[in-house]
């Protein structure tokens, strides 16, 4: 009986520590991905920089041209679901953005989106971001 209870004890510990070997990546940080306008035009660079006060700091690089573009503004988490208002930073035209991501723990913010609400009605989508020091 002995043999069994320390089987069962040794297969139980297996179990618990390989389960709390996932790492689990925190939403604040740095991560990487493309962005897609709604016309499916080319995809561009684009990091966003998550931090814990709720500030979110974003950078695209259009491949086209090679213009920079970034924004800032504020971030939400709400179960999975990250929430975004950023507005543009830079000398011309100001643009209001949304974004929404839903937020793994292992690693992921897949289903992204963004629409412009200042006026030009421009639409897209985010590729699967990563963490960039993943």
């Amino acid at each position: 009986m002995k043999k069994y209870l320390f089987i069962i004890a040794a297969f139980t510990l297996i179990v618990v520590s390989s389960s709390s070997c996932k790492v689990v990546y925190p939403v604040k940080g740095l991560w990487i991905g493309t962005a897609v306008d709604g016309t499916g035009g080319p995809s561009a660079f684009y990091g966003a920089s998550f931090f814990a006060d709720g500030t979110v700091l974003n950078k695209a690089i259009s491949s086209v041209g090679g213009a920079v573009y970034y924004s800032g503004g504020t971030w939400t988490l709400s179960g999975d679901t990250i929430k975004c208002m950023v507005t543009s930073i830079g000398p011309t035209t100001i643009i209001t953005q949304t974004q929404t991501f839903i937020y793994s723990k292992r690693g992921r913010l897949t289903s992204g989106s963004w629409t412009d609400i200042s006026g030009n009605n421009d639409y897209g989508t985010f590729s699967t971001m990563t963490p960039a020091s993943k």
